[in-house]
């Protein structure tokens, strides 16, 4: 077997040059410059010229990389199907020049739809923050990798309602998946989990969020009721899925500040029965009560929760202690009083702070 021309190898050199420039300006886009953006206190209009940018540079340069490396990788394939009877040395460059061109198809089957709702932003913006901020997280990459292999069955409420979701989204959303699906429990063998407990409306806001960011709309596309999102934080709690979790948590604060939807007892005593001491949910309703009475029928309520008083009087007592006058917690930073985050990570913008901007 004869060995590659000279210009065979430079080809070779310019196929894996312009693929792994490729690859690592798609990283770039993806893992650092959306994140960044979205961590960014910015408003509607400067959030979506920010994403144009990154778009904009992506557009210019991915198509011209992607055809400079599939070109020289069907070169040496063309060179190595004349000079070697080897088929897998021939076809692996065909399957490299196929790789690397494979972004083209992708964008435009699963990315085009929110592409094109984000380029219709840019001349006039027409949709609200949490909308564009949605869209552009999709470009997240844990939400595009986990489109990606198997799927698996999540069977929600007693009368077992099936929802079929990627297997990938789910482990890298929530602790409680990561550790049934990713271990040799039977679950992650047979592809099915049951959750007998649970409501299948709340866990369909669940699956909206994971692939879409999407969550304060039921099924009829009304906004959720504030108790609703008190049951939907419950389940986010048991499902480990922290994000979900302090998104909850950023609109039940907003909620808060407006001093018009008061807790129901029911609700109460579900957030009681369903969490620790300490959770972040038990210190926003104590602190709802503490600081601005914002409960139904509180004299009810602290007899069928009567750990509710005890938390109430202990926020009450350290108020006096410190002389405190200040807004509720809930006003201020909900990041730091509220959010749940491994290893002291901290938010770049919450609830509390959109107030101010």
């Amino acid at each position: 077997m004869a060995s590659p021309s000279t210009t065979v190898r430079i080809c070779q050199g310019l196929g894996i040059t312009a693929s792994a420039f490729l690859a690592g300006t798609l990283y770039t886009a993806s893992a650092l410059g959306v994140p960044a953006i979205l961590a960014g206190k910015t408003n509607s209009s400067l959030l979506v010229a920010q994403w144009h940018t990154l778009f904009r540079t992506g557009f210019k340069i991915g198509p011209t990389l992607a055809l400079l490396g599939a070109v020289n990788y069907l070169y040496v394939a063309w060179g190595a199907y004349n000079s070697t009877y080897d088929t897998r040395v021939w076809k692996g460059f065909v399957g490299a020049a196929v790789g690397t061109v494979s972004i083209v198809p992708f964008t435009l089957i699963f990315m085009s739809s929110t592409n094109n709702a984000l380029l219709g932003q840019v001349a006039k913006t027409t949709l609200g923050e949490d909308e564009i901020r949605g869209l552009v997280a999709k470009s997240d990459p844990d939400t595009i990798r986990g489109l990606t292999g198997d799927v698996v069955t999540v069977l929600v409420g007693s009368a077992e309602k099936p929802f079929v979701v990627h297997r990938k989204l789910l482990i890298s959303k929530s602790a409680f998946f990561h550790a049934a699906l990713k271990g040799s429990w039977l679950e992650a063998k047979e592809g099915k989990i049951r959750l007998s407990d649970d409501d299948p409306k709340l866990f369909s806001n669940y699956i909206l969020w994971i692939y879409n960011q999407e969550w304060t709309a039921d099924e009829d596309g009304q906004d959720l009721e504030f108790d609703t999102c008190f049951h939907l934080y419950v389940l986010a709690d048991k499902l480990g899925s922290e994000a979900f979790q302090n998104s909850i948590m950023d609109r039940l604060c907003n909620i808060a500040q407006q001093k018009s939807h008061p807790l129901l007892i029911s609700t109460t005593k579900t957030v009681y029965d369903a969490t620790l001491p300490g959770s972040p949910l038990r210190r926003l309703v104590a602190d709802s009560l503490a600081w601005d009475l914002q409960l139904s029928h509180p004299v009810q309520l602290i007899e069928a929760v009567p750990e509710l008083l005890y938390d109430a009087l202990a926020i009450c007592k350290g108020r006096l202690e410190r002389r405190d006058r200040s807004r509720a917690p809930y006003y201020e930073d909900v990041c730091r009083n509220y959010h749940v985050h491994r290893e002291g990570n901290r938010c770049s913008f919450t609830a509390g702070q959109a107030e101010s901007m």
